[in-house]
């Protein structure tokens, strides 16, 4: 009995033309149900995120490649920069790689990186309005220009942004970051 089946399957005479059709019908299944599949994941990501530089000629390395990109709200980023201090010099450190062109800028800054008592600053981007007042780079702090730890004159423009102490002599100037795209 078993002997039969194992002949009739071509046992010893390598696979019959129906057991290799059915392989072969097989294979393609898989083929075309990972097509649809990785179809459904492209258009799941694109109605996520339009931007997204995939499409239906995609490979699964691109779109692994584009997940990372995939917007889901709004980036942000945090950080400490230490810029030791010295008379009469603005020594400036640029913020970089935060994969975002930052919005809103907040920076903490004091002497002593333990203190709770720091200065606070604040700029952010303003959409355009009918009057240029409110339009553009603000800052949203109450301290003098020459005081500001935000080194930046206009909105960012790439993925950096730019810290400054600020003449202090003797001592380093920590400043806690927050961007927010």
């Amino acid at each position: 009995m078993i002997s039969d089946i194992l002949r009739d399957h071509g046992m010893g005479k390598g696979i019959n033309g129906v057991d290799r059709k059915a392989l072969i019908d097989i294979a393609n299944a898989a083929d075309t149900n990972q097509s649809v599949v990785k179809t459904i994941i492209i258009n799941n990501l694109k109605a996520k995120d339009p931007t997204l530089a995939i499409n239906a000629s995609s490979t699964w390395a691109d779109i692994i490649a584009a997940i990372p990109n995939l917007y889901i709200g709004k980036k942000w980023a945090t950080g400490t920069v230490a810029i030791p201090g010295s008379s009469g010099t603005n020594n400036e450190v640029t913020v970089t790689g935060l994969g975002f062109v930052p919005k809103t800028i907040f920076a903490f800054n004091t002497g002593d990186a333990t203190s709770s008592d720091v200065n606070i600053h604040c700029y952010t981007a303003c959409p355009s309005y009918s009057n240029p007042i409110f339009t553009g780079w603000k800052k949203v702090d109450n301290w003098s220009v020459e005081s500001n730890v935000i080194a930046q004159s206009t909105a960012p423009t790439t993925n950096s942004f730019k810290l400054r102490s600020t003449g202090v002599t003797g001592y380093t100037n920590y400043i806690r970051w927050f961007a927010i795209e």
